[in-house]
């Protein structure tokens, strides 16, 4: 009767963990860049949000400055524009060109167009202007786009949308409240 292993044993042994550790990491790995891709998706929303946000309040200010059209600043920008929290008026508002550019990072964290490093980030704003019928209202789209990483899970891009970019998009409705 034989006490020990064998080198067969050991070899199969070694397999088996090695399957195991290699697995673990795998599967460590994909959590990592879902993680990275969860977060760029969290970023950009608020991206879009602010980029909406940033048309609202040039919206009120033209109210507030007595401004006889509302939407002052956004007559033909169906090609898309680019604005962030230090644009103040409707004259500072800068055209969509070719690609558009990346937002900026500030050391404060704040996004704009003139300081900081560039980020990953970019934001196309589309104004569409409705019919009277409706009120005159406006469609104010916002568009966050990034480089894609890593491309973990397959899946079929919808017609329409990024291609390689990841993206979001929002879209909300504003009226003349006043």
């Amino acid at each position: 009767m034989r006490k020990g292993f064998t080198i067969v044993e050991v070899a199969i042994s070694i397999f088996i963990i090695l399957i195991a550790v290699i697995g673990v990491y795998s599967a460590f790995a994909v959590v990592v860049i879902l993680a990275s891709d969860n977060s760029n998706k969290f970023m950009a929303s608020y991206l879009a949000q602010e980029g909406i946000e940033i048309v609202r309040n040039i919206r009120d200010s033209n109210w507030v400055l007595g401004q006889e059209e509302w939407n002052a600043g956004f007559v033909d920008r169906d090609q898309g524009i680019e604005v962030d929290y230090l644009t103040r008026s409707g004259n500072e508002i800068q055209p969509w060109i070719g690609d558009g550019n990346y937002l900026n990072i500030d050391v404060r964290g704040f996004y704009s167009y003139d300081t900081g490093p560039e980020s990953k980030f970019k934001r196309k704003i589309t104004i569409k202007h409705m019919s009277q019928e409706s009120g005159g209202a406006m469609l104010v789209s916002v568009e966050v786009t990034w480089q894609k990483n890593a491309t973990i899970l397959s899946h079929q891009e919808p017609a329409g949308a990024c291609g390689e970019l990841n993206c979001v998009k929002m879209e909300e409705y504003m009226y003349d409240w006043y």
